[in-house]
Parts: structure tokens; sequence; C-alpha cells
């Protein structure tokens, strides 16, 4: 009785009396279907295949529709035995009339498949499946007549239960450490039966009874996509077999082109942007180097595109050793093809160049010679400059086989040619490498080679060599100079601490944190700062700036510090930030001068003496004369509304040390602070009209007001009317995002907005 196959293959018919019940479809063990995503452009998945036996396929045929479903119903373990138990006979044997019907019986056979953990199970089954599986590879190649669409359903069925399984997962700590190089693979313990069912498939797919029209039916893209799947085994065997199979697939079914050149692609696109782990890149990189091969000319776009997006971003994983011959051969396959390639593989090699992994170092030195063999003079004039200065690197590298492997270039004729016709842009991009060598490399082969690459630069221009070397040495001696100036400004530097150190101010350089007013450093403190910067005053724009870490800190250095710094200024807002810095300083040198007087009038009568403005106990508690306070503040805001619409200003240093200095007052005046919290709602709520749907305003109103926040905890008199309006803030945020409109202000600071930019 000729038996029938499952809807796996997508044939039509009815079901027929044999299938089994959910009973006999459970004794049968469930087949796991590969743990693989689903390729783009992939019909839905209805074959499944696993260890233990055919269940999977029987399930997916009855999930079909019945006008779809031609069902093989799969052996059950008792079944099984009592088949095995009575041979069926050899193909040979039987007449021409009969053999179909015996070549589908064996097929129905065959897809049982067996536990091979556990050697001493089934001993006698297997070695007859075995023997079984040789037969109808004979018959296959035997060319007893073509294969028809029921026996191709047959042979289907027989191949997807063997084939597709589940693989083996790769444990978490082998996945941190993948190698492909230095792990020991895990083979398949079902190999016996496997090898033959492969060998099968391949003569199946290059017969000659095979009709390509027939056979693409089953042959689909599902049937791709999961031997696609099983390229992850780490057994080496079977991959050698799927990489055969699959070029096989590739020239035999011409409509499968597109959608295995695709599926191929996502599979690298998994490996280099998720998992970064995958067994068989080698074998299909070797697929696509034969397919390369064949590419028509001129080359299509889509083919520069997978280029570009598959194969050039394949160098970035660590496991490149591993797959590297083959994808250098892709990519030089694809530049002989297209010499005007040559660009954007350099461009590309040079973008993905390894900072710390000397041996890939050299596997990129290798292709970039591979490469360039093959570049035109007009491509290489276009990336000379930063292919030549990646060399220049590799040249001074310690490591002394990427150091040798970059001056072994020069031993190539065509790299000399091309670097001789453009020598006049080269010379000075390595001659600072090689002088560097032939003076300081620790290896003799490098030196040598460096001496060798230096005498063939000046035979070939000596002029030209010479005059590089010159400048070359000129750079080196300005170098010099600069870090020789730089350690003694810094000294300056250290001398000044130190001085102010022994002078009583425990604050008087780089404070860490944010300084109540009361601790400010003393005048003599500010005279040590001028006098320790007077001969470098550009080392106090960076020392100057202001660095919130928390919202807390003023990091490189106090009002005065900003005040040291105003030599060093831009032309851009000279008057404004002056003004600024010069009325600061004095401002705290009479703060300062109220302080002495309070101490020195506390200490003759015992009681603090009055002071102009807010009197000795309010100058001695920190806080400063109204009078002077709201001139800063009015200066402070002059100098923004008028110098921050420049943009270019506002990327300035001087421009945050200028913010830095508000800062500073709202940390030493409770009031200042609430206004600052107001004029942040004055911001979101659409202040000059720039505000209110503008995220990246509101995010610096809110960044600014964490800040705030933050500083407020030194005032615990005001930290309530700062949570206050903070919440305020918050509310006509959310309203703005929700698009309820503008939301009205409070009365704020006039201008606040330039202070978020």
């Amino acid at each position: 009785m000729k038996a029938k196959l499952s809807s796996a293959t997508g044939s039509g018919g009815k079901a027929g009396k044999g299938s089994p019940s959910s009973a006999e479809r459970q004794a049968t063990g469930a087949l796991g279907a590969p743990s693989r995503q689903q390729h783009p452009g992939a019909p839905p998945d209805t074959r499944s295949g696993g260890a233990n036996g055919p269940a999977g396929a029987q399930a997916a045929a009855a999930a079909a529709p019945a006008d779809q479903r031609h069902v093989l119903p799969p052996l059950t373990p008792e079944e099984m035995r009592r088949q095995y138990a009575d041979p069926l006979p050899l193909l040979r044997d039987a007449s021409a009339s009969e053999r179909q019907t015996l070549f589908a019986r064996k097929l129905h056979l065959c897809a049982f498949s067996f536990d091979f953990t556990d050697p001493t199970a089934h001993v006698r089954e297997k070695e007859m499946k075995r023997q079984t599986l040789l037969e109808l590879v004979d018959y296959v190649n035997s060319g007893s007549g073509k294969f028809t669409e029921q026996v191709s359903e047959d042979i289907m069925f027989m191949l997807t239960s063997n084939l597709f399984r589940a693989l083996h997962p790769l444990k978490a700590h082998d996945q941190e450490s993948f190698d492909m190089d230095e792990e020991e693979p895990n083979l398949e313990p079902a190999w016996p039966h496997l090898q033959i069912v492969y060998e099968f498939l391949l003569r199946y797919v290059v017969s000659s009874d095979t009709d390509a029209k027939v056979a693409k039916k089953h042959v689909d893209q599902n049937f791709v996509v999961h031997l696609l799947d099983l390229f992850d085994s780490e057994d080496p065997r079977e991959r050698d077999y799927l990489k055969t199979i699959l070029h096989r697939i590739y020239g035999k079914f011409m409509v499968h082109r597109p959608f295995i050149r695709k599926a191929i692609n996502f599979v690298f696109y998994r490996f280099v942007f998720e998992t970064e782990h995958h067994n068989g890149i080698a074998e299909l990189l070797e697929i696509l180097g034969s397919i390369i091969n064949g590419f028509a000319l001129p080359l299509k776009e889509e083919h520069k595109q997978f280029l570009q997006r598959a194969l050039m971003p394949l160098h970035k994983p660590k496991c490149l050793p591993a797959y590297h011959q083959q994808l250098s051969y892709c990519v030089t396959q694809f530049v002989e093809k297209d010499p005007r390639l040559a660009e954007a593989v350099i461009r590309s090699l040079l973008k993905f160049w390894p900072l710390t992994n000397s041996h890939k170092e050299v596997l990129y030195l290798g292709e970039l010679e591979e490469v360039l063999e093959l570049t035109q003079a007009e491509e290489f004039a276009k990336v000379q400059e930063p292919l030549f200065r990646q060399i220049s690197r590799c040249l001074t590298s310690s490591h002394f086989q990427v150091a040798e492997r970059s001056l072994f270039l020069w031993n190539n004729e065509y790299i000399v040619q091309l670097v001789a016709q453009h020598r006049e842009s080269v010379l000075p991009l390595v001659i600072a490498a090689l002088e560097h060598n032939a003076k300081h490399h620790w290896n003799p082969a490098v030196h040598s080679l460096t001496l060798n690459v230096r005498k063939m630069f000046q035979e070939i221009d000596g002029p030209l060599y010479e005059r590089c070397r010159q400048q070359c040495e000129e750079e080196e001696q300005r170098r010099e100079e600069d870090q020789h100036r730089r350690r003694q400004q810094w000294e300056a530097i250290e001398q000044a601490a130190r001085v102010a150190a022994s002078s009583g101010g425990a604050n008087g350089m780089l404070p860490r944190r944010l300084l109540p007013a009361k601790d400010l450093g003393s005048v003599s403190v500010q005279d040590a700062y001028l006098r320790g910067v007077a001969a470098a005053p550009e080392l106090w724009q960076p020392l100057a700036l202001a660095r919130w870490p928390g919202g807390v800190a003023l990091y490189g250095g106090d009002w005065h510090a900003l005040y040291c710094s105003r030599a060093a200024m831009p032309t851009a807002f000279p008057l404004a930030v002056d003004r600024v810095c010069a009325l600061t300083a004095a401002q705290q040198r009479r703060w300062q001068a109220e302080q002495q007087q309070g101490k020195a009038a506390s200490g003759g009568s015992g009681a603090a003496a009055p002071s102009s403005g807010t009197g000795g106990a309010a100058a001695r508690a920190g806080n400063l004369p109204a009078l002077a306070f709201e001139e800063i503040c009015r200066q402070t805001y002059e100098a923004g509304l008028a110098c921050g619409k420049d943009r270019s200003v506002r990327r300035t240093p001087e421009w945050r040390a200028l913010k830095a200095a508000l800062t500073w007052w709202a940390s030493s005046r409770p009031d200042v602070l609430v206004g600052f919290v107001r004029a942040a709602h004055e911001l979101v709520a659409g202040d000059g009209g720039r505000g209110g749907a503008d995220a990246r305003w509101r995010r610096s109103a809110v960044a600014f007001l964490q800040d705030l926040g933050l500083l407020s905890g030194a005032h615990s008199s005001v930290a309530d009317r700062v949570a206050a309006e903070a919440a305020a803030l918050d509310r006509a945020i959310r309203s703005v995002q929700r698009g309820a409109g503008s939301v009205a202000a409070p009365a704020g600071l006039p201008g606040s907005h330039w202070w978020f930019d």
C-alpha cells in the first residue's frame, strides 16, 4: 500500500484513515522545531523536525485545512519495532510496478529518528535504518525514472523528519567567551544516519531525474530557511554538507536565488548586530564567494549594497579570524569586478579598524594589501590621506607583528608604484613614524625593515625626503618646547597653591565643593592666584569653568578665580563680562573688609559693630549688601541679554564661567535662589515666545531646577518656597507637554531664557 505524506510540503488531498490519534502522536515523541528567528520574506513555518520522530510534521498537517492535507502517518514506537522486525524486500528485487510503492514505504520507515545518546538502545534497528538509507541513495543514483510530485512529497517528508531539529544550545559562559578556533566542537551523535540523509538530499538535488519545476514546490523558501538554520551546527561535517547542498540548490532553482541571498544577509545581520555567535559564517561566505564570482557586469545596486551593509560589517566581531579568509575573498571579488568600489571598501576598513586587537590588525593589513593591488590610481588618490594616517599608526605599534606587517606593504611593487606617484602627499604622513622606528623601536626586525623603507623613499625622491625630515624635526622640537612650557605652568600653579595654603587660605586652590560665602579666600589668597598665573592666564579658562557633579560642586575655582580668568577672555563680549568680574572682585573685597571690621569690633568691645547696608551680623552671616547685589544681578543679566543671543559666544568656556558666577550668587542668597526657580517657571510658560513648545528649553529648565533644588539644602529658610516653585514648574511642564497651551508665568527675572541655552 502506497504511503501518503504530511502537508508539511504543502500538497493537496484529504487525510487518510490511517491518521494516528493524539495519543499515538504523543507516543512518537514531540519534535522540536529549530529555535531560530523567522527570516523576513519567508512564508509561515509549517515544517518541523527533531530527534525523536515525525510527530511535529504530523501536527502541522493536522492544523492545515482538510482540503490541503495529505497525511503520511508517522510510526509509533510499537509500529517501528514491528516494521523493523519484518524487513522490507530490497528495491532491486521488486518489480518495476511495485518499486515506487516500496520506495515510498522505505522512505516512511526511515522517517523515524532514533536517540543516539544511548548507544545500547535499538542497535539492530539503527543498523537496519542505515542500510535502508544507503539503499535509498543507490536508488536515487540509479536513475530509475523521473520523480513524480507524490514521490517528491515522500522524499521531503523523510528529509524534514531527519534533518530539521533543534540544535544544542550554547551555554551562557560559552557565549561570553566564544572563539571558533579554540572551542572543541560538539559532534552530532546521530551523524551515522544524518550523513547518509544529507548524501540522499544532495543526490536528489543534482539528479537529472529531479524536475526543477516539480521539486521547487517542495524545496521552497521554508526549506531553505531551515537549511540555513542548520548552518549553526557545531559539527563541521554537517556544515560542509550543508554548504554543498545549498550551493547546488542555488544553482538549480533560479527562482529561489534572490531569497537565498536575502536570507543569508539576515543571518549576517543577526550575527553582527545581535548574537556575535554563529558557527557557519565561513561556510556561508564560501557559498557567497562562488555566487559573487558569477555576478554579471555592471554590478547591480543591490549587490553593492550587499557589500556595504552585509559583508563589510562582518569585520567587526572579535571572532573574525575564524572566517577572515573567506570574507577577504568575497570583498576582493567585488573590487576585482568593479575597481571603483575600492574607495568604499578601504574607508569601511578604516572605520572598523581594531584598536586593541593586534591579531585583527594583522588580518586587516593583509586584506588591505589585497585590495590595494586592485585599486586604480584615481581611487587611491581619494583615500590616501586617511589610509596612510592609519598605516603610520601601525608603523609605530609596539606589537612587532603589526609594525612588521605594515612595513611589508612596501614589498609590493604595485603599492610602491602608487606611493611613488603620490609621494608628495604620502611621505609627510609616514615620515614621522619611519624616523621614530629608526630611533626608538625595540624590535630588530622592525628596525631593519624601517631602514629599508626609508632608503627606498630616499632613492625615489631624496630632496623631498630631506625636506620632510627637516619639517618633522622642527615639529618634534616644537612639541618638546610646548611640553616643557606646560610643565612650567603647572609647576607655577602648584607653587601658588602652596603659597595659598601657607598663608592660611584653606580653600585657596581648586575647591571641590560649593563654598559658603563666609569661607571664601582672603585678599592674600587672591593675590597668590594672580601671582601664580601671571605668566599663563590661558590656564585659568578651564580652571574657572563651572562643573556641577550632582548639582552641588563648583569645580575649577571660586569667584576670584573667575576674576583672574578675565585676562584670557575673548573679545566677543569684553565689556559685559569684564564689568561683572571687576564688580564681583571689588564687592568681595568690600565684604571681606566688613567681616574683618566686624571681627575687630567684636574683639575690642565684645559686640558686633553695625555695618552700612545690611549690618555687621548680616555680613558675618554671609549676606551681601543689597545695593551691591542688585548691581551684580543687573550687570550679569545685561551681559547675558547682550551676548546670549550669539550662539558662537554661548559655546565658549568664558560663557559657562559667567553662568557659574550667577550660580555662585544663587548659592549665597536665598532670594536669588527663589528668583531663579521662578525664572525657570517663566521659561517653561513661554518667556519671549521661545519656551512653551520647545522640548530642549524645557529640559534645560528642569535640569537647572534640579541643581537649584540641591543648592537649596543650605538654606532651610527658603526650602519650602523652592519646593513650592518646583512643584508649580513641574505642573507647568506637564501641562505644556499635554498640549494644554501656555501657562501664566509668575513675575520672574527679566530675560531669564539666556541662562538655559
